[in-house]
């Protein structure tokens, strides 16, 4: 699914970025869907996303806060209440990624569990993509045994690359997967 700068997929609208970053001033949407920057607003709602889809490896409220001092971090969400019931905005996914020189770290995506299945993670990572200087390699952790999570990576593009023995607290392995976008360009063209 290609996303363009302010394009729509379905009911869904999506904030332009500027720079590879998201216009601090823009927030399109469409029948109550919106992707759009993330602020310290949304904490909560990221908190509990990400205790839904986490559990016990979930971040701290305060590691999560401080992303939001970070110049390098950057979070969208993805919210579904906006102009539905009159209710502010909630969010109900999120990305949350680091900039650094020429690469993008994914550190956490997730959509509550009673909207997964519906694109919302692709399309928070697919804007991502999409948005972002067409050098970028993205690259992210996940645990070995989460073939769900490695399943869907690789279905956008993402490969394989090393083996993190007994990264997590727990001893399992964590496997580091990579995207290059000159990769995927290469392959779409063919």
């Amino acid at each position: 699914m290609a996303l363009l700068p302010g394009g729509s997929v379905g009911r869904t609208l999506f904030v332009p970025l500027v720079g590879g970053r998201v216009s601090p001033l823009s927030r399109w949407r469409c029948k109550g869907r919106a992707l759009r920057r993330g602020v310290l607003g949304d904490l909560d709602d990221i908190v509990r996303i990400e205790r839904l889809c986490f559990a016990d490896g979930a971040w701290k409220v305060e590691d999560l806060e401080k992303q939001f001092d970070y110049s390098f971090a950057k979070i969208l969400v993805f919210d579904d209440s906006f102009g539905e019931s009159g209710e502010p905005p909630s969010a109900v996914g999120f990305l949350l990624f680091w900039e650094t020189g020429d690469e993008v770290q994914l550190m956490r995506l997730g959509v509550e569990p009673h909207f997964q299945g519906q694109g919302i993670g692709s399309m928070l990572l697919n804007h991502l993509v999409t948005e972002s200087d067409r050098r970028r390699t993205y690259t992210l952790e996940v645990r070995e045994s989460n073939d769900g999570a490695r399943t869907f990576y690789r279905r956008l593009g993402f490969n394989d690359i090393a083996v993190r023995q007994r990264y997590y607290s727990d001893g399992e392995n964590a496997i580091l997967m990579q995207r290059r976008i000159e990769e995927v360009v290469e392959k779409s063209t063919v």
